[in-house]
């Protein structure tokens, strides 16, 4: 029996030169000998990071970001 995989949602997000720059400096370590990594890669990967960082602990991570919000 043929399965139909359900298609991923998507989000779309605007960052600044900084943080492409960032994102672009690490797609040679997402990067595969057969695939060549895509933004989407590396931002997935820091998203997932992301949120185990604040599901271990909420609030230490609220405090970081703090440090970044100004």
């Amino acid at each position: 029996m043929k399965t139909t995989k359900t298609p991923a949602e998507q989000i779309s997000v605007r960052v600044d030169d900084a943080i492409l720059l960032r994102i672009d400096a690490l797609l040679p370590i997402f990067s595969e000998p057969a695939r060549d990594a895509t933004r989407s890669d590396v931002l997935r990967a820091a998203i997932l990071l992301g949120l185990a960082h604040f599901e271990h602990d909420p609030e230490g991570a609220k405090r970081e970001l703090t440090r970044f919000a100004g």
